[in-house]
């Protein structure tokens, strides 16, 4: 949990950039890291940071409310002309209420931001009594990042953007990442004298530092792990970014006290939740929103999404679980098992080769290859139930909507199109039929 006590007065996200250097039609700040957007990561490293107000800066509409979507407990400030990271900052800073402590700004694009850094940079500017701090990386060059310069003094004067550093400058390795914590009284007046720059005709957020520091105000940097504030501009970072989040989220699995088998090879949502002995073989891919409980063992080339796992029940291999299910304990989905908006009760087994969706199973269940559910006839979605202690041969479809009763039995190779009751057996098949010297017919034909 952060240190940070002290209510913030706001916390600002820049989230209006176009970010052309995507190559994408999807705007920059909604492009995914381990399953949820740029700007969704980011507002979620200030969720427990104490803050009276929280405000995402976004383009006009129609993109504006698409991108707000993702962050829907932040309010909404819209940046109506692309006028530089100083003008979003100032369309911001107009909606703060109160002026009483800090103002924390952070742009959207940078999804590996923790509560903790967020912490060193507030704490930091109110231990030393700072006007302002600003984040700061140790990266040799080539970057574009901006240079931090300071005077002989050693203190900090103006931030040069790449692109415009000189030799000299652009040789420097102390570089600016794009966040900072002010106090707000100050932000407004400051942000109110940004000069227009005359090559880009955009107002940068930066040349706050530059008149902070002719005002003589006091400010300093707090170095930051390069690996947590990694800005994403490029496809390249982009992947960079997915790279270092997966290797987190997998170390904290470990942890956690699961037991991954080939960790390299699984794919993590940001908000994966695996208890402790949880098992999990090669080539999983878990989506967003999945807890599985402890003791149960995934195996391998599973796809699961959505989706509650019981404690020491067993998934896959080559198994799909989709959103809204949820898989009770000790049950088994086996290969080639597709499990959709469904809810498995405890002991039931799927062992293979079915479909099971819009459906409610009971307890100790067996369902046998090659069943489906037929739930949607075209125009609806309809709802299969299967009470508990049933057992349904393999090959059977089960036209929704469809009740099937408890300790039924449904014969293998039947078509369902009416209620079972319990206890009972069901059988819907043609009847078997021969014709005598049948090859022998074909073959003098031929």
């Amino acid at each position: 949990m952060p240190h940070v006590t002290e209510t913030l007065d706001a916390i600002i996200i820049l989230a209006a950039g176009q970010g052309k250097r995507m190559n994408s039609d999807t705007p920059k700040m909604l492009h995914t890291i381990a399953g949820a957007s740029m700007l969704k990561h980011v507002a979620h490293a200030t969720k427990h940071i104490p803050c009276t107000q929280r405000l995402c800066v976004v383009p006009p509409e129609p993109m504006g409310s698409i991108i707000h979507e993702d962050v829907p407990s932040m309010t909404k400030i819209i940046q109506k002309t692309p006028q530089g990271t100083g003008n979003a900052t100032l369309c911001a800073a107009n909606a703060i209420r109160e002026e009483r402590s800090d103002t924390l700004i952070l742009c959207g694009d940078t999804p590996l931001l923790t509560t903790e850094i967020l912490d060193d940079l507030i704490t930091t500017r109110r231990q030393k009594n700072l006007t302002a701090t600003i984040a700061a990386v140790d990266v040799v060059p080539p970057c574009d990042y901006g240079r931090i310069i300071r005077d002989k003094k050693g203190r900090i004067i103006a931030i040069i953007e790449a692109k415009n550093a000189s030799k000299e400058h652009y040789a420097q390795t102390r570089c600016y990442v794009g966040m900072l914590a002010i106090q707000t009284k100050l932000l407004r007046p400051l942000l109110q004298k940004i000069p227009k720059n005359p090559v880009s005709g955009e107002y940068d957020l930066t040349h706050i530092i530059r008149l902070m520091a002719d005002q003589e105000m006091p400010l300093d940097d707090v170095l930051m792990p390069h690996t947590h504030v990694l800005g994403v501009n490029t496809p390249e970072a982009r992947q960079k970014a997915e790279d270092i989040m997966q290797q987190r989220l997998r170390e904290r699995a470990i942890k956690a006290k699961a037991s991954l088998l080939m960790p390299h090879s699984l794919y993590f949502s940001y908000d994966t939740q695996l208890a402790e002995n949880v098992r999990v073989e090669p080539f999983v891919f878990f989506a967003p929103n999945v807890t599985i409980r402890a003791h149960s063992h995934i195996r391998a080339h599973s796809h699961i999404e959505g989706a509650h796992i019981g404690q020491r029940t067993t998934i896959g291999p080559y198994a799909r679980i989709r959103p809204h299910s949820s898989i009770g304990d000790e049950s088994r989905i086996g290969n080639f098992v597709e499990i959709k908006n469904a809810t498995i009760g405890h002991k039931t087994r799927i062992n293979h080769l079915s479909y099971i969706g819009d459906a409610t199973i009971g307890r100790n269940v067996n369902i046998g290859a090659g069943v489906i559910t037929c739930n949607y006839d075209g125009t609806k979605k309809h709802h299969t139930t299967i009470n508990d202690h049933a057992f349904v041969g393999s090959n059977c479809a089960l036209v929704a909507p469809l009740t099937i009763g408890e300790k039924a039995t449904i014969a293998a190779g039947s078509t369902i199109t009416r209620n079972v009751s319990a206890q009972a057996l069901a059988i819907s098949r043609p009847p078997h039929r021969e014709i005598p010297h049948w090859s022998q017919r074909r073959l003098a034909k031929t």
